[in-house]
């Protein structure tokens, strides 16, 4: 009898900006324990202070804000080491201040927020080289000092958080040229200082972290329109400092990191979409915690810790909180994570 023999499973691999070293650091994940080990080399250069990072859809291409460059930088990734290789060109303008970086489910087009700006810059993918088009025009007006942008899973609409306005943009998407158009009305408020927003895996809702005013805003998704109506509760309680949030692929969960607590850990209810704080409600983190990412199998959540310069890693329990499972090193200041999934 002939054994079968059982394809090898493509590696996952994790990616995180180091604000101060102007670099990405890159790790290969072990999808048994979730721990991340460093590439050979290690690190990539990126422009000045690079803030958010990004993968699109089919994991073959890496993009990073580099929010002193007013540059994104982008890169291939080898599906066999994680190894990055800067495309040709390596940059594409941006506006001032890009922060925040979306990637529509199709892989087709990227969406990032200028802060300085108040601006969304427009971009279209390559699917060959990942390079990256501005569109024409290469920019859609937020409101005040926009932060963070997400597309909703059937990459139909986007959404923007305003700091400066307490408010969400919300956009349709063109599916044919990715151009962002203002829903009417273009706007729907949040509570103060409005640092990221998520959409979850079902499309029916998103969640917008307060940074000031210590919530989460959660809201009901229109799917005609892709209006944001909020729910009732209108918001939770988070930690101190709020800065980030991810939910895991089932829906079933969230997680916030809060710069003086942690990370904060949420049951959503599967009907309303309201977070309900877990039992216990936050597992501490490394000094100064900032962005939170779930890895696409839903096994773990990974969390950069700015202070500490480095990553913590937790295994999700079937009730959705965590448990640690150590630390990896990062380079200096590490802000944004994102993560490949298998093909």
């Amino acid at each position: 009898m002939t054994a079968t023999s059982v394809p090898a499973v493509p590696p996952e691999f994790a990616y995180v900006t180091n604000h101060i070293d102007n670099t990405v650091s890159a790790y290969t994940e072990n999808s048994c324990t979730g721990s991340l080990t460093p590439t050979t080399p290690a690190t990539f250069s990126t422009g000045n202070s690079p803030a958010a990072v990004a993968v699109d859809s089919s994991s073959k291409f890496v993009y990073v804000s580099n929010a002193d460059s007013a540059t994104l930088s982008m890169y291939s990734i080898n599906p066999s080491t994680g190894i990055l290789t800067p495309t040709t060109p390596a940059t594409v303008p941006a506006g001032n201040t890009p922060s925040a970086i979306a990637v529509d489910p199709s892989g087709g087009f990227v969406y990032i927020t200028n802060a300085s700006d108040n601006t969304v810059s427009m971009y279209a993918i390559h699917s060959g080289s990942g390079v990256l088009t501005p569109l024409t025009p290469a920019a859609v007006v937020t409101g005040k000092t926009p932060s963070g942008v997400a597309v909703d899973p059937s990459g139909k609409f986007a959404y923007v958080t305003n700091e400066a306005d307490n408010s969400i943009s919300m956009y349709t998407i063109n599916s044919a040229t990715g151009m962002l158009t203002p829903t009417i009305p273009p706007t729907v408020g949040t509570q103060f200082v409005p640092d990221a927003v998520a959409v979850d895996p079902s499309g029916r809702f998103a969640y917008a972290v307060n940074g000031n005013g210590e919530t989460v805003t959660m809201y009901t998704i229109d799917s005609s329109t892709g209006i944001l109506t909020l729910n009732m509760p209108a918001a939770v309680a988070t930690g101190n400092q709020p800065d980030s949030i991810a939910i895991d692929p089932s829906g079933r969960f969230a997680y916030v990191s809060a710069g003086g607590d942690g990370v904060s850990m949420y049951a959503i209810d599967a009907s309303t979409g309201i977070l309900m704080a877990n039992t216990p409600a936050t597992i501490s983190a490394g000094p100064d915690p900032q962005s939170v990412a779930v890895e696409p199998s839903g096994k773990f959540v990974y969390v950069t810790n700015g202070n500490a310069n480095s990553v913590s890693i937790y295994s999700i329990n079937d009730n959705g909180t965590l448990t640690s499972a150590g630390t990896v090193v990062t380079g200096n200041g590490p802000l944004a994570i994102a993560l490949t999934k298998s093909q």
